[in-house]
């Protein structure tokens, strides 16, 4: 049985530590929300998120990683808050 993009997301969202998973076409966009860095990173992060992907036997290459900074708004989403990023391209 062949597997689809919309499987592969629904087993990515249940075996992979992230706080909220987009996708746009054939890239996954993983974030984790921080308000304390605790001696993390985006490196650390990517590094957790391509070993869940392996740990699920799901194929992919890591395209960009990074930190994004924003000032504390209580109630904002992921996306519009202090979060690590990692964009994967599903092979």
């Amino acid at each position: 049985m062949k597997m689809t993009l919309k499987d592969t997301v629904a087993e990515i969202k249940a075996g992979v530590h992230a706080d909220q998973i987009a996708v746009k076409d054939n890239r996954v966009t993983f974030r984790r929300g921080f308000f304390y860095r605790m001696g993390g990173s985006a490196e650390t992060f990517s590094s957790r998120i391509m070993k869940d992907l392996a740990n699920l036997g799901i194929q992919a290459t890591l395209v960009n990683q990074g930190e994004v900074w924003k000032a504390f708004r209580g109630g904002a989403k992921v996306a519009n808050s202090s979060h690590w990023f990692a964009t994967v391209e599903l092979k």
